[in-house]
């Protein structure tokens, strides 16, 4: 007599992901399969070599799905699951027309390396919707520009410091008389 033993095909793998599906270079997402064992991972249809936990971290783009297979080799793929992995945009540097010291009613230009895109921030908080390359400075605080690119990727400059100096009101002091005569003199 011979036995023959059948093994049911395991349940279709479901995959949750830990996170945001589109996300920006250098971060990553946390796939895991619903199956706790037999996980092959693949991305663009080619099996990951050494892939084979309930987890996988990606950190670049592609199609991912996961295989499961149980003792018996019977298998079960789940549906792909798109990760998209946006490029982060250069980080934008400030150029100012004068001195970050301001006196009086002066004021100075700050320009960013970037055509556009811009968001200007005063001491973190954002200053308007203008999106210009230029901004007047007039107050002191701390200068930064903000870039967005794809996928709400954001690069943010180095900081510039304003400072503020109020205009000295020069003071004279007298060392003498204060009637003159023709020849006399201050000393």
């Amino acid at each position: 007599e011979i036995k023959i033993r059948v093994f049911p095909p395991p349940p279709v793998p479901l995959i949750q992901e830990n996170g945001a599906l589109s996300f920006c270079s250098g971060d990553s997402v946390q796939l895991l399969s619903s199956a706790a064992s037999g996980n092959q991972w693949y991305k663009d249809g080619t099996l990951m070599q050494g892939d084979s936990g309930v987890r996988l971290t990606i950190r670049n783009s592609g199609s991912y799905a996961v295989l499961v297979t149980n003792p018996g080799g019977c298998s079960a793929g789940s549906a792909a699951r798109i990760v998209t992995v946006n490029t982060q945009p250069p980080k934008p540097t400030l150029l100012h027309s004068g001195p970050l010291n301001l006196c009086g009613e002066d004021s100075i230009v700050l320009t960013s390396s970037a055509a556009t895109g811009n968001q200007w921030y005063r001491d973190n908080i954002f200053l308007s919707t203008d999106t210009s390359v230029s901004l007047i400075v007039k107050q002191a605080g701390i200068y930064t520009v903000h870039i967005s690119g794809p996928g709400q990727c954001t690069a943010i400059s180095s900081p510039d410091t304003v400072t503020t100096s109020a205009n000295l009101i020069p003071t004279i002091s007298v060392n003498g008389q204060l009637i003159l005569c023709e020849d006399d003199a201050l000393n």
